[in-house]
């Protein structure tokens, strides 16, 4: 049985051995020869390939005795330039030469800091715009994640730079067993805080800032965690908390007044950061920051249908509100979802060869709309229906016919969007606009032809 078990592995590790071969011959320029009888002098079989290249035994410690790799260069692959090698850096110097050198690094960082120290301003450079409100979508966020980085970098010199230099020194002197003295870690961190706390009161209430100071902010609170004052990193970080809760506000005020519906992702966004240090949750509560987003975030759905088939014409309409609550959006973003139900009414029908009249019945919409990105001006609109499934009756002199001509009309003019379960009509979005959906779907098919309007009014609570 341990025979028939170990069989595949050992087919599989000769036919591994048969392309490494292969693969070796020909890195080296030898291609198998092939005999006049049409057979190759390379090994077709197990027992050729056993014979050239003897498989190693399963308990034998792969590092033991290791062969030489193969030559691999051939003639595509050039040699190492001359005067150079592959092989690794070797640091020849000795223990008491290493320190020296450290040490003498170390003092040359020093005189930096000192003629540093000595400018009592601190100068900082003004924060890049980058958009707060789209910033959820993956590449974007990377993009901007790129770009911030960038400026932390930038703004945060020299002190940023001199204080990561003198800190990679300072440990190679600790890995030499050298115990380093005072340095001037704290006046540089003190003055890396004072940039973002001078960024924060000079740009803080912009929105467009707020990403890039942000980045030099944290950085700046890394610091201090790295450095153990785990006092004025707390205080640091009450700052930036107090800071952002104060934009919270605003952007929930911008979304009811100014419509922008962007502002949305931003809030959500702000509320994680703010909430991120544990010993400071609590200043961004986000169930109340939550209930405020629904609040302003509501909407009112209206549908019109114009729709005509052979002699008869009907009107259809509806409006109702939809709640918002939250959703799990493309790319597993968080997003807010659009429920609703209300009742559609026939708010008129002609018929043109005669007269006839037609009676129906109201009857129940349920729709939904996800999907609702401001930012890339998209979202889809979900409908169970909009027509009677049953009551439809057309009523001529003597005669009452019972048909649900709409629902065949619907179906076949709108048979493109038509889903399981229902229709599924992809809507464009505006922001700062009361409307955040005004749009027509005009279609035909098998004699009958639709105009179906769809509005998404904004009516903040």
């Amino acid at each position: 049985m341990d025979r028939l078990l170990k069989r595949p592995k050992r087919a599989t590790e000769g036919w591994l051995r048969c392309v490494c071969a292969a693969a070796v011959l020909l890195a080296v320029g030898v291609a198998p020869t092939w005999a006049e009888e049409g057979t190759s002098t390379f090994p077709s079989t197990e027992e050729g390939l056993d014979e050239m290249f003897p498989p190693v035994p399963e308990d034998a410690y792969p590092m033991s005795d290791p062969e030489p790799p193969p030559e691999i260069f051939g003639p595509f692959m050039p040699p190492p330039l001359a005067g150079t090698s592959d092989r690794p850096v070797r640091d020849d110097r000795s223990v008491e030469q290493r320190i020296a050198d450290s040490a003498k690094h170390q003092n040359a960082i020093i005189e930096q800091i000192k003629a540093l120290l000595k400018q009592s301003n601190v100068s900082i450079v003004p924060p890049p715009s980058y958009e707060l409100e789209c910033n959820e979508d993956p590449v974007v966020e990377l993009l901007t994640e790129q770009l911030v980085q960038s400026y932390v970098k930038q703004g945060g010199d020299p002190e940023l730079g001199l204080l990561e230099q003198l800190i990679t020194v300072r440990r190679e002197l600790a890995m030499l067993g050298v115990e380093p003295a005072d340095s001037y870690q704290a006046q540089l961190a003190n003055r890396l805080l004072v940039k973002a706390q001078t960024l924060i009161k000079t740009y803080g209430s912009q929105r467009d800032k707020v990403l890039a100071i942000l980045g030099l902010a944290h950085k700046a609170a890394n610091v201090l965690q790295l450095l153990g004052d785990s006092a004025i990193e707390q205080k640091f970080f009450g700052e930036i908390t107090g800071w952002l809760s104060k934009l919270v506000p605003d952007m929930l005020k911008d979304i009811r007044t100014q419509h922008d519906y962007r502002l949305v992702n931003a809030v959500f966004t702000l509320t994680r950061v703010i909430n991120s240090s544990g010993k400071l949750s609590g200043q961004a509560d986000p169930s109340e920051i939550l209930r405020q987003i629904e609040e302003a975030m509501r909407f009112d759905l209206s549908l019109a249908l114009e729709a005509s088939g052979g002699a008869h014409e009907w009107s259809l309409k509806s409006e109702f509100a939809l709640t918002p609550t939250l959703a799990a959006g493309k790319n597993k973003l968080l997003q807010l979802m659009y429920v609703g139900e209300g009742q559609g009414t026939y708010a008129s029908y002609a018929y043109k060869n005669g007269t006839q009249t037609m009676q129906a019945p109201d009857f129940p919409v349920m729709a939904k709309v996800t999907d609702f990105d401001p930012c890339k001006g998209t979202a889809v609109l979900f409908l169970d229906r909009f027509f009677a499934q049953e009551g439809e009756t057309y009523l001529r002199k003597d005669t009452t016919n019972k048909a649900p001509i709409v629902w065949a009309a619907f179906a076949n003019v709108f048979r493109a969007q038509q889903v399981d379960q229902g229709f599924e009509f992809e809507l464009p979005v505006k922001t700062k606009t009361e409307k955040a959906v005004d749009t027509v779907f005009d279609q035909s098919a098998k004699g009958f032809t639709g105009k179906f309007t769809v509005k998404l009014t904004h009516k903040p609570q």
